[in-house]
């Protein structure tokens, strides 16, 4: 049944469903606003009444609504302990390019005359124009540009650092400076397969990981003794890998060795690395058991034992670390609160092993930790070590533990 013909104005309006007979609230079926001289569409009309229903399905549908309005509750009680949703700063693109008037003296609200947008023209070859960018601030096509096959420098930096990461020397020896300034390739054909490589694979560093620690070059030894002494007078400084590179052990590596050691290591993966009670970095922490790639890094506080064994500085990009190796290494193996509990508590796994005789237990020390049996003289001398200290003594093990975590074989990877 039409109402009849009203005229709206442009823009929001209010329609009140009443009548002169009603008192109070009025329920409208359906309501249909149909433009003038469009005909009605047919309104269906229930076949079923409540009273048609049998008392099974009332009493079905009464139960489901009862359920119904539970759940509603439970939900409603729900929405409203939700916890508070955390907010970010976040970059947001732009949707029209404008030029950025410069900032005197970097000072933010001190504007300056506008410089108009442009790239890095040294980046680009001689005589080519650089694309304008029509929409958008070009955050994408810088991306774009990077990751472009046309583009060999980042896939070279790229292949370049997955080599200084399992070689610990990279075939680019200043693996930030690609320049004149910069080191030459000692294998500059190796480095394009490799770049090349990596761009076919879509990305895949796995792809190159496995393709590099799959060849001879990985598997050769770092001993000098096993050397070509011919190759070890052209090559002394072994740029040219006739033999393996003698490496120290990475930080995040030597401190899982550490607590893996003790049984303690947590392999959880992922999860917060902070206390939920955690407010401030200034704040003591507890020592984390986790692997340290979920160690939270501060740049006013770093995990001790990152710290101490050359941990790269968070305040600024690392390419490659350094390594030293000075007193305050061995003094911190020897002494630390955290070394101690670790050693301890791998000694007490000694004890706790099926192994009663002392030299297997020696031997079950160094596979451990040297990851190789004792030669002799090594074997004679801790034997005569755990002799004269108790050899059914947790402090005797675990001093020999500390000894071992003190070796040069530890430390280093050959």
């Amino acid at each position: 049944q039409s109402a009849g013909v009203f005229a709206f104005p442009q823009g929001a309006a209010t329609v009140s469903v009443g009548g002169s007979e009603a008192d109070g609230l009025i329920i409208a079926d359906a309501v249909q606003f149909l433009p003038e001289g469009t005909a009605a569409l047919p309104v269906v009309a229930e076949t079923e009444t409540p009273e048609g229903r049998s008392a099974e399905d009332a009493a079905e549908i009464a139960r489901i609504r009862a359920v119904l309005k539970e759940k509603n509750a439970r939900l409603a009680a729900l929405d409203k302990s939700k916890p508070k949703l955390p907010t970010v700063m976040a970059v947001d693109d732009a949707t029209a390019p404008a030029d950025t008037p410069l900032r005197i003296r970097g000072m933010v609200r001190s504007f300056g005359e506008s410089i108009p947008r442009g790239f890095l023209q040294v980046t680009q070859p001689a005589g080519q124009p650089v694309a304008e960018i029509a929409t958008g601030s070009g955050r994408l096509e810088l991306a774009n540009w990077l990751a472009s096959p046309d583009n060999p420098l980042t896939a070279r930096v790229m292949a370049n650092r997955l080599w200084l990461h399992l070689f610990g020397e990279g075939i680019v020896a200043s693996p930030d400076n690609f320049g004149t300034t910069g080191d030459a390739p000692t294998h500059p054909e190796l480095l394009d397969y490799l770049a090349g490589r990596l761009i076919e694979s879509g990305w895949s560093t796995k792809t190159i990981v496995r393709e590099i620690v799959l060849s001879r070059a990985w598997a050769m030894s770092s001993e000098w003794e096993e050397a070509d002494p011919l190759a070890s007078r052209i090559d002394p400084d072994n740029r040219l890998l006739h033999r393996g590179h003698r490496r120290k052990l990475d930080a995040e590596s030597l401190r899982d060795s550490l607590v893996s050691f003790s049984g303690s290591l947590d392999r959880t993966g992922g999860g917060p690395a902070l206390p939920e009670d955690f407010k401030s970095e200034y704040d003591p922490m507890e020592t984390s058991l986790c692997r340290s790639v979920y160690v939270p890094v501060f740049r006013n506080q770093v995990d001790e034992v990152l710290n101490t064994f050359d941990f790269a500085n968070p305040n600024f990009t690392v390419g490659k670390r350094s390594e030293s190796s000075i007193p305050t290494q061995s003094l911190f193996l020897m002494n630390s609160p955290f070394i101690h509990q670790q050693a301890e508590l791998a000694a007490k796994r000694l004890l706790d092993s099926p192994e009663t005789e002392t030299a297997s237990r020696i031997d079950r020390a160094y596979r451990l930790v040297l990851g190789r049996s004792p030669t002799e003289t090594e074997s004679r001398l801790s034997a005569e070590f755990v002799r004269a200290e108790g050899p059914d003594r947790l402090e005797t093990w675990s001093a020999l533990m500390r000894t071992l975590f003190g070796c040069v074989d530890f430390q280093y990877l050959r």
